[in-house]
């Protein structure tokens, strides 16, 4: 029960430090006085099975995806046009997570978008089309009929393309919309007026 309750308390401090290091002022803080990437990288490398000299394995879980997840959003500063972001979620079948672990530097280059890579924006996939759709717009109320219009007309049209990590990627970024347009915001703060 113990060891359930530390990894769950592990998850959500990498969940939290993942939005806190968004912020490029409390990144810099926290790497300048903890150096909060290294301690995460010795973590990646205390999670590794070394099979022989030559061949070393990622044991793969919640909470090295999680860490792997972190260090490419800490590392590779950027949009969604600039950088990849590995998903935090394993999938089912033979090959949990098809993105490639690391424990040191320099990060994979797969993490780097096409886009970074050869300057030639590409999106060619449907759901990238949906997501095209996230982009801020001046009325909030139309930015959300036009991505629910969207998801709409593409889960009729391909509803195998959405799958559990495209959701959840989806749900970041309509999220993400929200807190970002405080002057429409969607839930907008109260002043309290009660008595104490």
């Amino acid at each position: 029960m113990y060891f359930i309750k530390s990894v769950f308390y592990c998850s959500f401090l990498y969940r939290l430090l993942s939005v806190v290091c968004c912020d490029l002022d409390t990144l810099l803080l926290l790497e300048a006085q903890y150096q909060v990437s290294e301690v995460l990288l010795n973590a990646q490398e205390e999670n590794i099975l070394e099979t022989s000299e030559s061949h070393r394995n990622f044991i793969i879980d919640g909470l090295s995806v999680e860490r792997n997840h972190v260090l490419v959003r800490i590392n590779f500063i950027g949009g969604p046009m600039e950088r990849i972001l590995p998903p935090r979620v394993l999938e089912k079948g033979d090959d949990p997570y098809p993105w490639p672990m690391f424990s040191s530097y320099p990060l994979p280059n797969c993490y780097l978008s096409e886009v970074t890579r050869n300057a030639d924006l590409k999106q060619d996939n449907d759901f990238g089309k949906l997501l095209l759709c996230f982009k801020m717009s001046d009325k909030q109320t139309e930015w959300i009929e036009n991505c629910r219009r969207q998801f709409c007309k593409m889960m009729k049209a391909k509803p195998d393309i959405i799958s559990g990590s495209n959701l959840l990627e989806l749900l970041e970024k309509f999220v993400l919309h929200l807190s970002e347009n405080l002057s429409e915001c969607y839930f907008p703060s109260v002043e309290y007026t009660g008595m104490f």
